[in-house]
Protein backbone atom coordinates (compact mmCIF):
# COMPACT_ATOMS: atom_id res chain seq x y z
CA UNK A 1 0.00 0.00 0.00
CA UNK A 2 1.32 3.13 -1.12
CA UNK A 3 -0.10 6.71 0.03
CA UNK A 4 0.58 10.63 0.05
CA UNK A 5 -1.40 12.97 1.63
CA UNK A 6 -4.49 12.78 -0.60
CA UNK A 7 -3.79 9.35 -2.15
CA UNK A 8 -4.46 5.90 -1.50
CA UNK A 9 -3.15 3.08 -3.68
CA UNK A 10 -3.89 -0.98 -2.54
CA UNK A 11 -2.16 -3.57 -4.50
CA UNK A 12 -2.87 -6.79 -4.36
CA UNK A 13 -0.64 -9.18 -7.46
CA UNK A 14 -1.95 -12.61 -6.81
CA UNK A 15 0.63 -15.48 -5.60
CA UNK A 16 1.61 -16.79 -8.96
CA UNK A 17 2.55 -13.48 -10.31
CA UNK A 18 4.24 -11.64 -7.14
CA UNK A 19 7.75 -12.45 -8.19
CA UNK A 20 6.78 -11.41 -11.45
CA UNK A 21 5.54 -7.62 -10.59
CA UNK A 22 6.94 -5.89 -7.69
CA UNK A 23 3.51 -4.31 -5.69
CA UNK A 24 5.73 -1.07 -4.72
CA UNK A 25 6.36 -0.35 -8.71
CA UNK A 26 2.53 -0.53 -9.25
CA UNK A 27 1.87 1.59 -6.46
CA UNK A 28 4.21 4.26 -8.31
CA UNK A 29 2.71 3.49 -11.66
CA UNK A 30 -1.21 4.06 -9.85
CA UNK A 31 0.29 7.17 -8.27
CA UNK A 32 1.66 8.90 -11.52
CA UNK A 33 -1.92 8.00 -13.00
CA UNK A 34 -3.55 9.79 -10.24
CA UNK A 35 -1.11 12.96 -10.89
CA UNK A 36 -2.31 13.07 -14.21
CA UNK A 37 -6.03 11.79 -13.80
CA UNK A 38 -6.78 14.11 -11.02
CA UNK A 39 -6.42 17.83 -10.17
CA UNK A 40 -3.65 18.46 -7.58
CA UNK A 41 -6.41 19.00 -4.92
CA UNK A 42 -8.47 15.84 -5.39
CA UNK A 43 -8.24 12.95 -3.34
CA UNK A 44 -8.30 9.44 -4.06
CA UNK A 45 -8.25 5.73 -3.23
CA UNK A 46 -7.96 3.25 -6.06
CA UNK A 47 -7.49 -0.74 -5.86
CA UNK A 48 -5.10 -2.10 -8.14
CA UNK A 49 -5.19 -6.33 -8.52
CA UNK A 50 -3.27 -8.11 -10.95
CA UNK A 51 -5.00 -11.80 -11.49
CA UNK A 52 -5.10 -14.12 -14.18
CA UNK A 53 -7.16 -15.13 -17.45
CA UNK A 54 -10.09 -16.78 -15.10
CA UNK A 55 -10.75 -14.05 -12.58
CA UNK A 56 -10.89 -11.74 -15.52
CA UNK A 57 -12.86 -13.96 -17.57
CA UNK A 58 -15.19 -14.20 -15.49
CA UNK A 59 -15.46 -10.65 -13.83
CA UNK A 60 -16.00 -9.82 -17.46
CA UNK A 61 -18.76 -12.24 -17.99
CA UNK A 62 -20.62 -11.30 -14.58
CA UNK A 63 -20.35 -7.43 -14.95
CA UNK A 64 -20.10 -6.61 -18.51
CA UNK A 65 -21.83 -9.65 -19.84
CA UNK A 66 -19.09 -10.68 -22.62
CA UNK A 67 -17.64 -13.99 -21.53
CA UNK A 68 -14.37 -13.40 -23.01
CA UNK A 69 -11.00 -12.47 -21.09
CA UNK A 70 -9.77 -8.80 -21.39
CA UNK A 71 -6.88 -7.25 -20.66
CA UNK A 72 -8.37 -4.40 -17.90
CA UNK A 73 -11.65 -4.07 -15.85
CA UNK A 74 -12.12 -1.01 -14.11
CA UNK A 75 -14.77 -0.89 -11.67
CA UNK A 76 -15.37 2.62 -10.62
CA UNK A 77 -17.48 3.80 -7.35
CA UNK A 78 -18.57 7.25 -9.36
CA UNK A 79 -19.48 6.02 -12.64
CA UNK A 80 -21.50 2.77 -14.28
CA UNK A 81 -19.79 0.72 -16.85
CA UNK A 82 -21.19 -0.25 -20.03
CA UNK A 83 -23.02 -3.65 -20.11
CA UNK A 84 -22.12 -5.45 -23.31
CA UNK A 85 -24.30 -8.62 -23.09
CA UNK A 86 -27.79 -9.57 -23.55
CA UNK A 87 -29.69 -6.77 -22.65
CA UNK A 88 -32.83 -8.63 -21.11
CA UNK A 89 -30.68 -10.48 -17.97
CA UNK A 90 -27.98 -7.41 -17.45
CA UNK A 91 -26.69 -8.66 -13.69
CA UNK A 92 -25.24 -5.22 -13.05
CA UNK A 93 -26.70 -3.92 -10.14
CA UNK A 94 -24.43 -1.23 -9.24
CA UNK A 95 -27.90 1.05 -9.69
CA UNK A 96 -29.48 -0.85 -6.93
CA UNK A 97 -26.79 0.21 -4.72
CA UNK A 98 -27.85 2.65 -1.62
CA UNK A 99 -25.06 5.90 -1.37
CA UNK A 100 -21.91 4.22 0.78
CA UNK A 101 -21.37 6.17 3.90
CA UNK A 102 -17.63 6.59 4.44
CA UNK A 103 -16.06 8.07 7.72
CA UNK A 104 -15.13 12.23 7.85
CA UNK A 105 -11.37 10.94 7.41
CA UNK A 106 -11.40 8.76 4.70
CA UNK A 107 -10.29 9.35 1.55
CA UNK A 108 -13.20 8.62 -1.35
CA UNK A 109 -12.67 5.48 -2.61
CA UNK A 110 -13.09 5.70 -6.91
CA UNK A 111 -12.89 2.03 -8.04
CA UNK A 112 -10.38 -0.74 -8.86
CA UNK A 113 -8.79 -2.27 -11.84
CA UNK A 114 -8.50 -5.71 -12.31
CA UNK A 115 -5.45 -6.54 -14.86
CA UNK A 116 -4.90 -9.67 -16.43
CA UNK A 117 -1.34 -10.91 -16.11
CA UNK A 118 -1.17 -13.61 -19.11
CA UNK A 119 -3.18 -11.20 -21.05
CA UNK A 120 -0.43 -8.60 -20.59
CA UNK A 121 1.73 -10.68 -21.28
CA UNK A 122 0.44 -11.85 -25.21
CA UNK A 123 -0.59 -8.31 -26.02
CA UNK A 124 3.16 -7.23 -24.99
CA UNK A 125 4.81 -9.49 -27.37
CA UNK A 126 1.85 -8.05 -29.80
CA UNK A 127 2.71 -4.54 -29.33
CA UNK A 128 6.78 -5.76 -29.18
CA UNK A 129 7.12 -4.09 -25.44
CA UNK A 130 7.70 -5.19 -22.20
CA UNK A 131 5.27 -6.99 -19.88
CA UNK A 132 5.76 -4.40 -17.15
CA UNK A 133 5.45 -1.58 -19.77
CA UNK A 134 2.30 -2.96 -20.64
CA UNK A 135 0.66 -3.52 -17.29
CA UNK A 136 1.77 0.51 -16.78
CA UNK A 137 -0.54 1.38 -19.61
CA UNK A 138 -2.87 -1.07 -18.43
CA UNK A 139 -3.26 0.50 -15.47
CA UNK A 140 -2.88 4.38 -16.26
CA UNK A 141 -5.46 2.95 -18.98
CA UNK A 142 -7.86 1.27 -15.67
CA UNK A 143 -7.41 4.56 -13.37
CA UNK A 144 -8.50 6.76 -16.40
CA UNK A 145 -11.82 4.89 -16.84
CA UNK A 146 -12.51 5.30 -13.12
CA UNK A 147 -12.44 9.30 -12.86
CA UNK A 148 -15.19 8.80 -15.93
CA UNK A 149 -12.99 8.90 -19.02
CA UNK A 150 -13.88 6.66 -22.27
CA UNK A 151 -13.37 5.76 -25.57
CA UNK A 152 -16.57 5.01 -27.21
CA UNK A 153 -16.23 7.37 -29.65
CA UNK A 154 -13.10 9.00 -31.11
CA UNK A 155 -13.53 12.37 -29.95
CA UNK A 156 -12.95 10.80 -26.01
CA UNK A 157 -10.65 8.44 -27.46
CA UNK A 158 -8.36 11.19 -28.64
CA UNK A 159 -8.26 13.00 -24.64
CA UNK A 160 -8.01 9.65 -23.24
CA UNK A 161 -4.82 8.82 -25.02
CA UNK A 162 -3.30 12.29 -24.71
CA UNK A 163 -3.87 11.27 -20.92
CA UNK A 164 -2.18 7.92 -21.17
CA UNK A 165 0.88 9.54 -23.10
CA UNK A 166 1.34 12.41 -20.88
CA UNK A 167 0.97 9.39 -17.58
CA UNK A 168 3.66 7.24 -19.54
CA UNK A 169 5.68 10.43 -19.65
CA UNK A 170 6.28 10.22 -15.86
CA UNK A 171 6.39 6.08 -15.51
CA UNK A 172 9.93 4.43 -15.02
CA UNK A 173 9.18 0.57 -16.48
CA UNK A 174 10.48 -1.78 -15.22
CA UNK A 175 12.43 -4.43 -17.48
Amino acid sequence: MTTSPERWIDVSVSEEFSQLVSEEWLSEVALKSLQVALSKSDPGHVSIVISDDACIKELNSKYRGLNEVTDVLAFSSIYGGHWEGDLSDPTDTRDNLEDFILPPDQIPPLGEVIISYPQSVRQAAENNHSVHQEIAVLTAHGILHLIGHDHMDNKDAIVMQSKEHDIASLISVQE
